[in-house]
């Protein structure tokens, strides 16, 4: 299993607003407190140039999304790595 947390960033505090995790199988939601941003998260992202979609690699995806979401605005945590 793979988990990844999502932090908003209001006024230098981070606010867990989500959870994405990984099942060696399919991403899934435990955690998501506002649709607008599971839509924004679901889209690929792009790292050292290269296009990483969730649908196609899912493992990759969730193992990258700390550097496809590093901004002021919203987060992501590096991935944990557990059974």
């Amino acid at each position: 299993m793979i988990e990844v947390d999502f932090y908003e960033i209001i006024k230098d505090k981070q606010q867990k607003v989500a959870v994405m995790s990984f099942d060696g199988e399919k991403l899934s939601w435990k955690i998501c407190k506002d649709k607008n941003i599971e839509d924004i998260i679901n889209d690929e992202i792009i790292v050292d140039e290269k296009e990483i979609y969730p649908d196609k690699q899912p493992e990759e995806f969730i193992k990258n999304l700390y550097k496809g979401y590093s901004g002021t605005y919203l987060r992501a945590s590096k991935p944990r790595i557990g059974k």
